[in-house]
């Protein structure tokens, strides 16, 4: 008779009481649900938003992907502020961990519907002005985010416009009526202004449609220039706005990147696409468990000037070699 070795004995029996007992698997990973409440349209492939888009790239390599361990319930507004807040009554009926938006009256309509759910903001202009925080560096409540320094840099990028188009008499700026810091903006433009000895013409636009019946109105008050400040609106029709400025020969202090791409003069400000970015960041630390009342809002820290070369002289303007070397890129 064969003798079994008794290890082999031992291990057998092991094997056996292993096997008896119940397998327990590993605890699923836990999904986390955000909330964006968007002003403007969808991100589609055909139509992209570069800035929707940096939020959902930024959250993936914070290790936060969507149908794995992440769900995002997205609502647009579609350039219509007057649909927010239901919209965030909806959004936040969907109980998700943290709640994000890009603009002063979205962050209004989201504290109006939930005043215990974290909010972040991607980039707003005067959040404490507003009365969306307590102040910058404690924020209070359920709300943080990063500000824009849009109103403070609005005589500077008046300046610049009078060195690039010597010859500016008047300046034409869109102001979004739904958007409370472009009152204080329109009067620091024309505060500025009244220094160069040029006048400042509002034009009011609200949504896509309103954009080019704008444009006209400048035409035909033979505006130089026009100064488009940050927005939800104007930022999503940036190349639009550029390319119809460009076609009516009027100089452009765009609000963004994009629309200096597309034609637009000069774009003197934040990158947009960083606040959103933040914005992300700032959400990963509200899933683990930071308290937005103890997050401090952060101001940029860097501004990005770019003139395009080929707008300039498209419109028959000389670049001011001062300018030249301050600017970050003159795009040609």
């Amino acid at each position: 008779m064969k003798l079994v070795k008794p290890w082999i004995g031992v291990a057998c029996l092991a094997a056996a009481f292993l096997a008896s007992q119940p397998v327990f698997a590993r605890p699923p990973e836990r999904i986390y649900r955000v909330g964006f409440l968007g002003t403007r349209f969808p991100s589609t492939p055909s139509h992209p938003d570069v800035y929707y888009d940096a939020f959902v790239s930024e959250m993936r390599g914070l290790g936060y992907v969507e149908g794995k361990n992440l769900v995002i319930e997205w609502r647009f507004a579609e350039d219509h502020a007057d649909r927010l807040p239901a919209l965030a009554g909806d959004l936040t009926r969907t109980s998700p961990d943290v709640l994000v938006t890009h603009s002063v009256v979205a962050t209004q309509a989201l504290q109006g519907a939930t005043r215990t759910t974290p909010i972040v903001f991607a980039a707003i202009t005067d959040p404490v002005g507003n009365h969306l925080i307590e102040s910058l560096a404690h924020p209070g409540g359920n709300t943080t985010g990063m500000s824009l320094l849009a109103i403070e840099l609005t005589s500077k990028r008046v300046e610049i416009l009078k060195e690039l188009i010597p010859a500016l008499s008047k300046l034409a700026v869109f102001v979004n009526p739904d958007t409370p810091a472009h009152r204080a903006m329109l009067k620091s433009a024309e505060d500025a202004a009244r220094v160069i000895g040029t006048r400042v013409l509002p034009v009011s636009v609200r949504n896509r449609e309103e954009i080019e019946p704008g444009i006209n109105q400048i035409r035909a008050a033979r505006a130089e220039a026009l100064l488009v400040p940050e927005d939800p609106v104007f930022l999503g029709h940036s190349r639009l706005i550029a390319r119809l400025a460009l076609d009516n020969r009027t100089g452009s202090m765009v609000c963004s990147r994009e629309g200096v791409e597309a034609g637009g003069l000069v774009r003197y400000g934040m990158s947009l696409l960083d606040g959103y970015r933040h914005a992300a960041r700032l959400v990963d630390k509200i899933l683990k468990g930071a308290k937005p009342a103890d997050i401090p809002v952060e101001q940029p820290t860097k501004i990005e000037f770019l003139i395009n070369g080929t707008t300039a002289k498209a419109l028959g303007l000389t670049i001011p070699p001062e300018l030249l070397v301050q600017a970050d890129k003159v795009i040609e």
